[in-house]
């Protein structure tokens, strides 16, 4: 008998190829709920497809930071020109050198532009 959790799971995805296939106005509640659930899920490929077409910089920046993705929520975060939001983010990734440089080098940027 197959586990009810992976149907939950399957079922719970299913209207993601109508989402991503949508030509028309972007949806009325945006991508963050679905990104949520996705990652609330532990389904760290169906947020990928749908991190991209959040809106806010700063959701993007959450959300892949969420998901473990540093480069990304540093990039994300730059683009928000957002210094305290980056410096959360970096605290976030405390346990990671490579990902804190990352951090402290895109807030130095932004602090040498005039930007907080």
């Amino acid at each position: 008998m197959p586990s009810t959790n992976s149907n939950l799971n399957k079922s719970m995805f299913e209207p993601k190829d109508q989402i991503g296939t949508m030509g028309g106005p972007a949806l009325p509640f945006g991508y963050r709920p679905f990104v949520e659930a996705c990652i609330d899920a532990d389904e760290k490929g169906e947020a990928l497809k749908y991190i991209p077409k959040l809106a806010d910089p700063r959701e993007k920046a959450e959300a892949y930071a969420r998901i473990g993705m540093a480069k990304e929520a540093a990039d994300a975060a730059s683009q928000a020109k957002d210094g305290e939001l980056l410096g959360r983010l970096k605290l976030s990734f405390a346990q990671n050198a490579a990902a804190s440089s990352i951090f402290d080098t895109l807030r130095d940027r932004l602090s040498f532009q005039g930007v907080s």
